[in-house]
């Protein structure tokens, strides 16, 4: 065993083809911030033994893995993260070698898990039936695009190194500087829309997951995604009461958030680009904020929901552009 720095952690990542059941990454991915490892329900015996000490022994009784996974958003990996999401993935042939992906949300409660490998020089592992429990994305001026996932999986088992440990493949990125928001009474009239120019952009998924453990074992018998929730919350120049008389008028809008990196150009002439659609937001929170001296600013909260008149989900699509032909 040796002293290392958390550098040295490398993590890789792979889709399920049956849920449950590990299988090798497909990506190896660099992180941020990694916070992911084993955790234990444990309880302390009861009994007294004629003395004051409160006990003498505990029993682990519930393992599994848990914890979050920060980094930058990249154009091929980051699919695996979407579909584990959502829970459906279509992709379909744009151009020569570039694929458009489209994510959307699967109306069940037991949807696509990963299996995440952890490797580093004290120890390599595996982590089944990973599943996201939670996703923020976050635009933030003078960043790249950055997302925070929390990961619940059943617990870890040690297994061999992988052959090709910490090979990480050349991804391209996305900016900040490369996003473009709009707003619109309804998702038809979004492709028409102006551009809103935003401060400050994050978009938060909460799958509500369940552990579900089950008398026999101490793993975890399922991982069950329950209520699906979408919410967020944009910053920018405070110049008018517009989104203040969203809030108060309860006016819903449909949103769309694309990220188009231009720098990079594929083969058809097209670039990697990520798209959001949200078809019905509702905005719950206005805050300005005035100070003297400085430029006035607002922060406005939102929270998507199911457009029932036209069934479609509270997030229509989720679509990933990239050179990468399935996931």
């Amino acid at each position: 065993m040796a002293k290392i720095t958390g550098g040295r952690i490398n993590l890789g990542v792979a889709r399920e083809t049956t849920r449950g059941t590990c299988v090798n990454p497909t990506y190896w991915i660099p992180w941020v911030n990694f916070g992911f490892d084993d955790k234990v329900l444990s309880k302390n015996s009861l009994e007294a033994l004629g003395v004051i000490d409160d006990s003498h022994e505990k029993h682990v009784l519930e393992k599994w893995g848990e914890g979050v996974v920060d980094g930058e958003v990249r154009d091929d990996s980051f699919g695996l993260y979407l579909y584990a999401l959502l829970g459906t993935c279509s992709s379909a042939n744009v151009a020569g070698s570039t694929y458009d992906h489209t994510f959307t949300l699967a109306n069940t409660n037991q949807h696509t898990s990963l299996t995440l490998s952890t490797e580093d020089p004290n120890n390599d592992k595996q982590y089944c039936l990973a599943m996201v429990s939670s996703m923020d994305i976050n635009l933030v001026l003078g960043e790249l695009v950055k997302y925070s996932i929390n990961f619940i999986s059943r617990e870890s088992h040690d297994t061999a190194a992988d052959s090709d440990k910490g090979s990480f493949g050349v991804e391209d990125k996305f900016r900040c500087v490369d996003a473009t928001f709009k707003l619109a009474a309804n998702r038809a009239g979004l492709s028409g829309a102006s551009a809103t120019k935003l401060q400050s952009l994050t978009i938060s998924f909460n799958k509500n997951l369940l552990r579900k453990h089950m008398l026999g074992t101490v793993s975890p018998d399922d991982i069950i995604n329950q209520a699906f929730a979408v919410e967020g919350s944009f910053t920018l120049p405070y110049e008018d009461q517009t989104y203040r008389n969203l809030m108060l008028d309860n006016t819903y809008q449909a949103m769309e958030l694309e990220v188009k990196n231009e720098s990079v150009t594929y083969g058809d002439g097209s670039n990697p680009t990520i798209t959001i659609t949200l078809p019905r937001c509702g905005f719950m929170d206005w805050t300005p904020s005035r100070p003297k001296g400085t430029l006035a600013e607002q922060t406005i909260g939102f929270k998507g929901y199911r457009d029932h008149a036209n069934s479609e989900d509270s997030v229509y699509s989720i679509v990933l552009r990239n050179e990468t032909a399935s996931y």
